[in-house]
């Protein structure tokens, strides 16, 4: 039985990269493992410093019982892009407390030298208005 289904996910590995291309494919697998990527950390000191290629990220608590989120702005898309926007449901981990929290993890990638700033802010989803901001400046040096 254990051999059958390695050989069904094979299936159905080698038929999601003939679908969907290698690049997809590697996209999903970067994802999934995009905890594990060397970053720079977006935190009290409100500015970071990347190479071209480099990735920052900001890591906060997030509860989606309640209508918050936390929502970025980049001031330069061209400079900046998002590489991952995930969220990790800790439910299990609070069900003492009767809590349904977790953490939003929100990973930005340096495309091309310059200066860009991007604003987090815990925006109310049903008006747009705000609890927290913070603004972080990035400089991003090389070629």
């Amino acid at each position: 039985m254990k051999t059958a289904k390695k050989k069904s996910w094979a299936l159905l590995i080698i038929g999601a990269v003939a679908a969907l291309g290698v690049a997809a494919l590697a996209a999903v697998l970067i994802f999934a493992n995009v905890n594990k990527i060397p970053s720079v950390a977006l935190d009290g000191e409100n500015a970071a410093v990347l190479e071209v290629g480099g990735i920052c990220h900001f890591i906060e608590s997030e509860k989606q019982s309640i209508p918050y989120r936390w929502v970025y702005y980049i001031s330069d898309e061209s400079l900046v892009g998002v590489f991952a926007d995930k969220y990790e449901d800790h439910s299990a981990f609070n069900a003492k407390s009767g809590g349904d929290k977790g953490l939003r993890k929100l990973y930005f990638e340096a495309l091309a030298p310059g200066e860009c700033v991007i604003e987090l802010r815990y925006e109310d989803i049903r008006d747009g208005t705000y609890s927290e901001r913070y603004t972080y400046t990035v400089v991003i040096t090389g070629e």
